[in-house]
C-alpha cells in the first residue's frame, strides 16, 4: 500500500493534470502580473531610499547594498529592522554578502508599503554623516 501512496499519483491528480495542461496555461498570469508590480514598487522605494538593488528577473525577492551611511552589516540592519520598526527581512550574509539585505516581494501591498515606509524611516534615523 504505501509504494502506491507514494510512487504513483492517484487519479483524480491525474485528471488534474491533464486539465491544467489543457486548459490552464495561463492561470498564473495575474500572479505574474502582481508580483512584477511589487518587485517594481520595492526596487524603486529601495533605491529611493539609498539602496544600490539588483533587479530580479524571475525571482520574488529583492538584493541590495546597505547604503554605506548606515554603517551597519546585514546582520545589525536586519536585527535593528525587526526590533525598532517591526519589520522582517533576511541578513545578505546568509547568501554570500553581508553588505546587502534581500526583502520579498511576495507579501500584500499594504505590507510592503509599511516595509517601505519603516526602511525609509530606519535610514533616516540610523544615517551617519561623513566628516568628509
Amino acid at each position: 500500500m504505501h509504494q502506491f501512496t507514494v510512487t504513483t499519483p492517484t487519479s483524480i491528480i491525474q485528471y488534474a493534470g491533464i486539465e491544467a495542461m489543457k486548459h490552464g496555461q495561463n492561470d498564473a498570469e495575474p500572479m505574474r502580473q502582481a508580483y512584477e508590480k511589487r518587485r517594481d514598487f520595492v526596487a524603486k522605494e529601495m533605491t529611493e531610499a539609498g539602496f544600490d538593488v539588483v533587479h530580479p528577473g524571475g525571482a520574488f525577492y529583492v538584493f541590495a547594498k546597505i547604503p554605506a551611511s548606515l554603517n551597519m552589516d546585514s546582520w545589525t540592519f536586519a536585527k535593528t529592522l525587526a526590533k525598532e520598526y517591526h519589520i522582517g527581512l533576511f541578513a545578505g550574509a546568509a547568501f554570500g554578502d553581508d553588505e546587502c539585505i534581500r526583502i520579498s516581494y511576495a507579501a500584500s501591498d499594504e505590507a510592503l508599503t509599511a516595509a517601505m515606509k519603516a526602511i525609509k524611516q530606519m535610514v533616516a534615523d540610523k544615517s551617519v554623516v561623513s566628516d568628509k
